[in-house]
């Protein structure tokens, strides 16, 4: 952006620059007992929140659209009105509705406890007296508002004072109510505020808020700071705070520019006797503009518009200032604003403007019969001759009145000045019928009932504590003076009959369009008393209403509302009207800045003209429809536009396009499309702790082609300074009921625990989290000692916290770059790392932190992985400044956040049982967007998993369209092909069990048939983990199952989730396998890894399962050793940039080492000590290779240093194992604790002829039955090329691998080794070519010899006892492998 507008500065003259952007801020919100709440951060970076609604998730509030160029526009309608009028009448009382439930006083103000004294003082003695707080009428005077769209969102929003507490701040919800948000806004008063406005002081593009006071001893002035406030009163020089610290009487501040230098300026009134001083805080303040935007200096006197001594009366003790309100207004349309005030006792006037920063008051001379005691004032061009005219409210005197002398102060009633068009006014309110508006106080110009013709609504009432005044004044009524429309504007309270019925002590007074669907609202702030809102239900008539705005000179980017624009309406009846903007009301009431035009019931075009009077510009709209919200925009350069109808397009706004989804619940956009709604379900909020998710934002309309990326974090259990905890954890045992059934979010599965093994979880550890700090920072980290010692040795790791470990890229390249294939010695399939994958997304799966900016490096967050300088893939300049991102796991709050807070726990989002989640879902509402609810089915189209068309939660890293990613059980389905497969294969083989049993139940419902299945199912998951899965990774049987035993937690280690079971890692070929019936290459070839990454398609239209099944089954993986290929290593999720020669793709060993470290988990040896392994002395002892001990030594140094993923694979492997001793037994562990923690594992609750039944069907069975793939192999979990046949979970192996069909054109990259079997076959092939007659012997010989070695498989020893990582911890780009 600051790029962007330094191009502009520099060559202004070019016109083809785009500097359109949209800013986006991360959305965090926090659930506490009662309420969901929405954390900002402000301009000034101070973090506040929000009450907020789960189901109507603010996204937007944080992003903010910046144009270059602006343009008039139309607004979208909103013609329905949210709140039902419920009579017949034109307005109805719907304060209480809407949210107003706040009083401005709750009874009149009493003597003795007022905030003024009273004081006599008598010239002849020389003697002054005070009655301390007997002087109550300054505070029979208050009750002030103002509205004003305060956090920019469209909708305006209502500030009122309240006198004894603090005031308050309604937010407009959008929706037909308004929330209080005073306390997060950080706005006030706390006490004592009357007048109010919103001014954007600094002209930045955000509404500021100026509030005056009576009891207090000075003003204030809130600063917006995006959303939050802060108060800079006294330091921006308008606080009107005097030297003695006297009490304040302030009434209505009014604002205008009326030195036009494009900066609001400030009339401050006030109210008081001269008794407190001479000088008084009526004051004119000029803003400082462009020398100081939002500061002020006092130019009262220099600009002739000092108000003090204008008026005394009898004698000096009821002498005073006594000034209500002001208005800038232009009455002459010179393009200069008059000054306007209204007072008390003749004390209006009226100051001409000079143009030179000076005024003459010429009241007298300008025909204004100002001796009336004017209380506040409406403007409006009545007569529709072009000119502002002008109402005074004022006091009406009935003859009762009169006898108790108050005819005394002056002419009785309103007063209505008519504007001639030369500079004078002529009385007319008797001629008008609105003299008598009773003790009349708030009042503006309003067209009701839209029917072109100006009515005027006035609010009234005063008491007077007398007893026969009170009758006389007290119940006066509210006013709505309909006018007829006749020539000479005659008008009619009418407002009984149109539903204002108000009697109480009405103040100030606005008018403003709330429900923005083009009838004018009512507010009105009594001094005591409930307040009242008049919803206006709106008429058959048409409208027009116009916004004006310019760019705000302290920010381009962005739009300020011109005051003093003058807006006309004209159209083919002739109705010409005119409107100027920040002039309707006057009296503590400031009014909406739209110019509201009715049109009556004929449905014509109007012609709209907008005059800027400071740049004498004029934008004029032809063909204007009715019923139409215009946004008139100056334009850039001096110059005047006329616009056709036809050219003006829709306002630009922000939009929330498309939404990914968490890992628990469901979010979903709102109608709206501005807030988004998060469903739990089948969770509580309580249960579902902390999800993230992204959002895209764009602009309508589509012709800016602008979007940008959002990020949303919601946090459950915290709510913004504490924690909803229980213990160390969050308190998520709320709602469990015990059940005696599988729930699919495994909570209550152990009914003394009901949160063991269930969705949200922590992560548990086997050995003790080593942390560096004991609370979050990074394993291996250096100490602060180190750091100021300087002798930390890598200190540029961990953002530069520094660690005592090498960078995991460094790591990676030196131990773990392979170059040649590495096939599995023991034969291992390649179908087994899909289906270790596919099993471990139904029991593991820890996703990560928001991501913030990745520019932010916070170590708590973010924690980029170094590249060594020169890295071939990473570096290729060789510039030394290149990382690698890396973002820490969401983790449980109530952990890891400051010292005596117990270490930082990450969390399992779904259930830690092998219970079919994968397939089935962790949520019943997922569940059920994958059921048919017909037959007991799932959903299946085409044979395959269905398209996620109902927006599910999906990893999506890819940006595919989500409708063209299947929906499962699981978010990380789309990964890659051969999970695709699996997730298939599994709702084929749930569809089959479900028709054998509607087979023969044909009177089973949909849900009975459904459970029956699910439970079939995920036995037989559970059978083939175990009895074939297993013994093939372990090298045989696991300890007997002897029954479920509710003592054993099953939750997920930290060693098995984020070490062991990644083992996984190192067995991936760079390509999936595909072949035909007769072993050789589909047409389409093998396909390479990393361009199948969340493709669908690719299975369905490249051949389905049977291709992918047969070549991953036949062909063996790599081995299980320190090496990986490339596409794991290098060019994970590849994207190049040309420019600079890098590219962004992912080394998996190197996120598996760090996510070790984020973790905090203890080193390779700490960890063999707390499993009851012995620790090793040196590098030697871990593995019998040479070279890879050496460059560990070389590495990590002290051999109780090493990372616990990289010493596991490290290891040689446990006899006839895939594995090391220490992952063999912390896989162990794990899955024995899954098995006998399960209350309904399937060995316990099926019956002796379904435990038979499941188990006859190897998963090579299952495939037959659902696929094509006829003959495949009972035991898949062994290559079928390379292997006869399983026996002992061993392979029984071929004479010869025939590798004709694996080595092929499509596949240059494989260079087979053959395993030491084979190398020895082949030699002694040779021997027998050269020794003759011994050869065939000696062939004999070494075949019976290699049958020989097949060896007996014993079980595992039952006292191996340990722990699981997760293969594919997939969630967004970097979730999928971290």
């Amino acid at each position: 952006m600051n790029r962007c507008f330094t191009v502009i500065f520099l060559v202004i003259f070019l016109t083809d620059i785009n500097c359109d952007s949209i800013q986006t801020r991360l959305d965090k919100f926090a659930r506490s007992t009662t309420q969901t709440l929405q954390k900002f951060t402000d301009n000034i970076g101070n973090e506040w929140n929000r009450n907020s609604d789960i189901n109507k998730l603010e996204v937007l509030q944080n992003d903010v659209l910046y144009l270059e160029h602006y343009k008039t526009c139309q607004q979208p309608n909103n013609i329905n009105s949210f709140i039902k009028n419920t009579s017949n009448k034109t307005f109805e009382e719907v304060a209480q509705k809407v949210g107003f439930n706040k009083v401005h006083r709750n009874g009149p103000p009493l003597r003795p406890d007022c905030r003024f004294d009273y004081v006599l003082l008598s010239k002849e003695l020389n003697i002054t007296s005070r009655l301390y707080g007997e002087l109550c009428l300054m505070e029979m005077l208050t009750g002030g508002a103002a509205v004003g769209d305060y956090d920019n969102d469209g909708f305006q929003d209502v500030f009122y004072t309240i006198a004894t507490e603090p005031s308050v701040l309604y937010r407009n919800n959008g929706d037909g109510t308004f929330t209080d948000v005073t306390y997060s806004a950080n706005v006030g008063p706390t006490s004592f505020g009357n007048g109010v406005g919103w001014i954007d002081v600094d002209a930045d593009g955000d509404l500021d808020l100026y509030v005056t006071t009576v009891g207090d001893n000075r003003h204030y002035l809130y600063i917006n700071q995006g959303g939050r406030f802060t108060e800079e009163a006294q330091i921006r020089g308008v606080s009107m705070q005097f030297p003695n610290m006297r009490n304040l009487a302030g009434m209505t501040p009014t604002f205008g520019d009326f030195d036009l230098d494009g900066y609001i300026d400030i009339y401050v009134s006030e109210w008081i006797f001269h008794f407190y001083g001479e000088v008084t805080a009526n004051r004119l303040l000029r803003n400082l503009g462009k020398e100081k935007p939002g500061f002020f200096e006092d130019v009262t006197d220099k600009a002739g518009v000092n108000m003090d001594g204008f008026w005394k009366y009898y004698n000096r003790h009821s002498s005073g200032t006594l000034v209500f309100g002001a208005s800038f207004t232009d009455f002459n349309n010179d393009g200069w604003p008059e000054l306007l005030i209204t007072g008390d006792f003749f004390g209006s006037k009226m100051f001409w403007n000079n143009k030179n920063g000076t005024f003459t008051e010429c009241s007298e001379s300008c025909g204004m019969d100002v001796r009336i005691n004017a209380m506040g004032h409406t403007i409006g061009d009545l007569n529709r001759d072009g000119f502002d005219d002008v109402m005074l409210t004022g006091i009406y005197f009935s003859s009762t009145a009169c006898n108790f002398g108050n005819c005394l102060y002056g002419p009785s009633g309103n007063a209505f000045y008519q504007n001639k068009k030369n500079g004078t006014f002529t009385n007319i309110e008797q001629e008008i019928g609105v003299k008598n508006g009773y003790w009349a106080w708030g009042a503006s110009f309003i067209d009701f009932d839209n029917d072109c013709k100006l009515d005027i609504v006035s609010t009234n009432g005063m008491n007077t504590f007398e007893t026969v005044l009170d009758d006389e004044y007290t119940k006066g009524k509210m006013q709505l003076f309909h006018n007829q429309g006749n020539l000479n504007n005659t008008m009619i309270d009418v407002a009984a009959n149109e539903g204002i019925q108000y009697n109480g002590q009405g103040r100030g007074l606005l008018v403003f369009d709330f429900e923005d669907d083009g009838d004018l609202d009512v507010l009105v702030v009594p001094n005591f008393g409930p307040v009242q809102f008049f919803k206006n239900k709106g008429s058959d008539a048409y409208w027009i209403r116009v916004r004006v705005f310019h760019k705000c000179l302290n920010d381009v980017r962005k739009l300020c509302d011109s005051y003093g624009a003058r807006v006309s309406l004209n159209n083919e009846t002739e109705m010409y009207q005119t409107s100027s903007i920040g002039s309707k009301t006057n009296y503590l009431g400031q009014s909406e800045l739209t110019a509201h035009f009715g049109l009556g019931k004929i449905e014509v075009d109007s012609q709209v003209t907008v005059f800027w009077p400071r740049t004498k510009q004029q934008v004029t709209v032809i063909g204007v429809p009715v019923n139409t919200k215009l946004d008139v925009i100056q334009p850039d350069g001096n110059i005047n536009m006329t616009i056709m109808w036809s050219e003006i397009a829709e306002c630009p706004y922000l939009f929330i396009k498309y939404v990914s989804q968490p890992g628990i619940g469901k979010i979903v956009i709102n109608q709206d499309m501005k807030s988004l709604k998060y469903d739990p379900s089948p969770l509580t909020l309580f249960d579902v702790g902390e999800q993230t998710f992204k959002y895209t934002v764009a602009v309508k309309p589509d012709s800016f082609n602008l979007q940008s990326m959002g990020m949303v974090e919601l946090d459950m259990r915290t709510v913004l300074g504490y924690t909803i905890c229980n213990g160390s954890f969050p308190a998520n045992t709320l709602f469990v009921k015990s059940t005696s059934e599988r729930r699919l979010d495994g909570k209550s599965n152990n009914m003394g625990n009901v949160n063991w093994g269930s969705v949200s979880q922590p992560l548990i550890q086997l050995a003790p989290r080593f942390y560096a700090d004991n609370i979050s920072d990074p394993a291996s980290a250096c100490s602060l000692t180190q750091r100021i010692n300087s002798n930390c040795p890598y200190p540029k790791e961990f953002s530069g916290l520094g660690s005592n470990r090498p960078s995991p890229r460094l790591i990676s390249n030196v131990l773990m770059k392979q170059i040649d294939e590495r096939f599995s010695k023991r034969n291992i399939s390649d179908f087994t790392w899909h289906y270790g994958q596919f099993i471990i997304h139904d029991t593991d799966h820890t996703t990560l932190l928001p991501r913030f900016e990745f520019q932010y490096y916070e170590n708590h967050v973010w924690m980029p992985i170094t590249i060594p300088k020169g890295d071939v893939y990473f570096d290729p300049y060789n510039t030394g400044q290149q990382y690698m991102p890396f973002v820490r796991s969401q983790y449980n709050k109530c952990t890891g956040m400051y010292p005596g807070n117990s270490e930082r726990k990450q969390l399992n989002t779904i259930s830690a049982y092998i219970d079919g989640s994968m397939i089935y879902g962790s949520s019943v509402s997922r569940c059920a967007g994958l059921r048919e609810f017909k037959d007991g089915k799932m959903k299946l189209e085409n044979s395959f998993p269905p398209k996620n068309v109902d927006a599910l939660p999906n990893e999506n890293p890819t940006g595919r369209p989500y409708d063209q990613l299947y929906a499962a059980g699981d978010i990380r389905s789309n990964v890659q092909p051969g999970l695709m497969a699996l997730h298939t294969l599994f709702l084929r083989e749930h569809n089959r069990l479900a028709q054998n049993y509607l087979y023969n139940n044909p009177m089973a419902s949909d849900e009975e048939i459904f459970q029956k299945t699910r439970r079939l199912v995920i036995a037989e998951l559970q059978s083939v983990t175990y009895n074939e899965y297993l013994p093939a990774i372990l090298g045989g049987k696991l300890p007997k199952y002897n029954g479920y035993n509710k003592s054993i937690n099953v939750d997920v280690s930290n060693e098995f989730a984020t070490a062991a079971f990644r083992f996984g890692h190192s067995q991936v070929n760079s390509f999936i396998f595909r072949l035909k019936p007769d072993g050789t290459p589909i047409d389409e070839g093998h396909a390479i890894l990393r361009e199948v990454y969340f493709k669908p398609h690719r299975l369905e239209r490249e051949g389905g399962l049977d291709p992918l099944l047969r070549g991953t089954i036949k062909f063996r993986s790599q081995e299980v050793d320190m090496l990986m290929v490339d596409e794991m290593r290098n060019t994970l999720f590849p994207t190049s940039d040309d420019s600079t020669g890098t590219h962004s793709g992912f080394d998996l060993a190197a996120l598996n080492i760090q996510r070790g470290r984020d973790h905090g988990l203890a080193d390779f040896n700490t960890v063999r000590k707390y499993l009851g392994l012995k620790a090793y002395k040196s590098f030697s002892e871990i593995t019998s290779d040479k070279s890879i001990a050496k460059n560990l030594e070389l590495l990590y140094e002290n051999v109780d240093n090493i990372d616990l993923w990289v010493g596991g694979l490290a290891e040689d492997h446990v006899k006839d194992s895939e594995l090391g001793e220490t992952f063999h037994k912390i896989i162990l562990e794990q899955f024995i604790r899954f098995r006998d923690g399960d209350r309904f594992w399937y060995e316990k609750n099926l019956t002796t002829e379904e435990i038979a039944d499941v188990e006859s069907r190897s998963l090579g069975k299952i495939i037959r039955l659902n696929t094509g793939f006829t003959d495949c192999p009972d035991n898949v979990f062994f290559s079928s090329e390379n292997c006869i046949g399983v026996k002992n979970h061993q392979c029984i192996p071929r004479l010869f691998s025939n590798d004709k069909f694996f080595r092929t054109a499509n596949d240059v990259h494989f260079k087979d080794k053959h395993n030491e079997q084979g190398d020895k076959i082949k030699l002694l092939i040779i021997l027998a070519s050269v020794f003759g007659a011994f050869s065939g012997l000696l062939l004999v010989i070494a075949f019976v010899c290699l049958k020989l070695k097949v060896h007996a498989g014993n079980e595992i020893s039952s006292n191996n006892q340990n722990c699981v990582v997760n293969i594919g911890n997939n969630n967004k780009a970097l979730e999928t492998v971290a």
